[in-house]
């Protein structure tokens, strides 16, 4: 057995380093090579490329092909291993869906948080208070995670055939295309600054899809549920509502600086879209989690609490015919 795992980490680490290799390749993919550009990706004191183990500054076409893959490829999984329970089998196609895009979210929070705070507050690189500038080391997690919003954008765009779909996906789908143009905005212009401020911001967006998955769990009446959507609550507060004015402020101090290097209509735009997209004010479940903070609600399109419910009533309707 000693034998067995020495080969397959060797095996392993022949792969990642021919897969390392491949990303580090300064020629873009063919069909994406003009979408995605690798602006200061030749300068060492910008990447990690120089560093044994690092990052690099790998070719963003092929790190965007490989984000949409691997979060493709990571939603099958997740299908098949939550299939084999019956809470999760009992469920409708569009709400195995919205199961699965949730548990991707939240695996995509913690990347992208991680990636902003690391390259962008604790880098050093904005301390004299210029925020817009080259950072070839954050476009790995900028490229990411536009792999992981493009892939669900396209997702919520299908589920809006699916019942009470335009009320449930539209807003997601619309949030999802904002996001994907400050992303591709970014990368062509370094307004990484921008983008980092409301990758942080992702964070509250856990609580309220791990509350989606418990109320299709039937765990709406539990005390964790009510924990997960106070919690929920505090942080839309303080992420994207008190953290969201401070870099609005920083914006409107910087916007002599950004008319100066894109022009003013384009810098209204993109303000624009960067406040209404931190604000997370179309995405799914930012208004829900709000309104039901306090409440028990039941997971919209679960079968499971509809027969529950259905199973009640049924009794209730026996008892009353018994003592009449």
């Amino acid at each position: 057995s000693v034998t067995v795992i020495a080969v397959v980490m060797s095996s392993t680490e022949k792969l990642v380093g021919v897969y390392r290799k491949w990303l580090l390749n300064p020629n873009g993919l063919p069909l994406l090579e003009g979408w995605f550009l690798n602006i200061g990706h030749d300068d060492e004191s910008l990447c990690e490329s120089s560093t044994e183990g690092g990052i690099g500054c790998v070719d963003n076409s092929r790190l965007f092909a490989t984000a949409c893959l691997f979060t493709i490829l990571l939603g099958l999984l997740m299908s098949s291993i939550f299939d084999r329970f019956q809470t999760y089998s009992s469920l409708s196609w569009d709400v195995k869906l919205r199961w699965n895009t949730k548990v991707l979210s939240i695996i995509h929070a913690g990347f992208a948080c991680y990636g902003a705070v690391t390259n962008i507050f604790l880098s050093g690189l904005y301390n004299d208070g210029e925020i817009v500038r080259v950072n070839p080391s954050y476009d790995f997690f900028l490229v990411g995670s536009l792999g992981f919003y493009v892939v669900t954008m396209t997702v919520s765009f299908l589920l809006l055939f699916s019942k009470d779909g335009f009320i449930l996906s539209f807003g997601t789908a619309l949030h999802h295309l904002m996001a994907i143009g400050i992303c591709f905005f970014s990368l062509h212009n370094g307004a990484g600054w921008i983008v980092g401020c409301w990758m942080v911001m992702e964070v509250s967006s856990v609580c309220i899809d791990l509350g989606f998955i418990f109320r299709q769990a039937g765990l709406s009446g539990s005390l964790l549920n009510g924990i997960l959507n106070t919690l929920s609550v505090v942080l839309v507060v303080l992420l994207r509502v008190a953290f969201t004015t401070f870099c609005w402020q920083v914006l409107i101090v910087s916007q002599p600086e950004l008319q100066e290097k894109f022009g003013s209509d384009r810098v209204k735009l993109l303000l624009a879209c960067a406040i209404v997209t931190m604000w997370g004010v179309f995405q799914e479940g930012t208004v829900y989690a709000i309104s039901k903070a306090f409440e028990d609600g039941e997971g919209i399109g679960s079968v499971k609490n509809t027969h529950a419910s259905t199973h009640t009533n049924t009794q209730q309707h026996k008892e009353t015919k018994k003592t009449k």
